[in-house]
This record gives structure tokens, C-alpha cells and sequence, in this order.
């Protein structure tokens, strides 16, 4: 089991920097303040993971998304606003914008749900 600091929505120098002091080896953010009105770009939730790592971090997991990303896809899902994918996909925005892969071996998830 590893600790970390979590709940917050934006990676400040403030936030990590608290992070260090208190030893912790990671951070958790709650729905990240990242750009994006249908979906965030892999850039910016990488760029987020390269800012915790400048702090001898590791990035442990990302809870949820904007409540405006999920639109009604074409298939059916018991998730509402989600349309069905495989597993290997998570999809996203009103387009069914589609994220292939999510733990792919160079962005390997931590074995948690939405873990980046």
C-alpha cells in the first residue's frame, strides 16, 4: 500500500510542495482543473503527471471526470451518458470521442479505476 495526498483539483507548487514535506510518495487529484469541454488531450493530463514527477512524485490516480464529458453515445450502457466500448476503450464526449488503450505500456495505469 503505498500514501498519498489527494482530493485536489489543481497541481500547485503550493500542493505539491506540501506534498514533499509531508513524505508522502504520490498525490491524487479529484477531477483535475485540466482544459477541455468534451475531453482532455493526452498532452495535458501527461504534462500534469511530468509537473508532479519535477517533484520526486508519483502521480497515483485521477477520480473523475467533468460531469459535461459524459454525452449519450450511440450503443447502449448501463452507465448512463456512456456508450458501450470495450474494455480496452473509454469513451468520452458528445462525439464519442474514444480513448484507446488507457494503460498502455508507455502510460501504464496503476491498477485502479481511472489510475493514470
Amino acid at each position: 500500500m503505498r500514501i498519498a495526498l489527494g482530493q485536489a483539483a489543481r497541481a500547485t507548487d503550493e500542493y505539491l510542495a506540501f506534498a514533499v514535506q509531508l513524505g508522502v510518495g504520490g498525490v491524487q487529484f479529484n477531477t483535475p482543473d485540466l482544459p477541455g469541454d468534451e475531453r482532455w488531450e493526452l498532452d495535458d493530463v501527461v504534462g500534469l503527471r511530468q509537473k508532479v514527477e519535477a517533484y520526486g512524485l508519483r502521480l497515483e490516480a485521477i477520480e473523475n471526470i467533468p460531469n459535461h464529458f459524459y454525452k449519450v453515445g450511440k450503443r447502449s450502457s448501463p452507465v448512463p451518458g456512456l456508450r458501450a466500448a470495450p474494455p480496452e476503450e473509454v469513451v468520452l464526449g458528445s462525439g464519442g470521442a474514444v480513448l484507446h488503450h488507457p494503460g498502455r505500456h508507455d502510460h501504464p495505469a496503476s491498477g485502479q479505476s481511472g489510475a493514470v
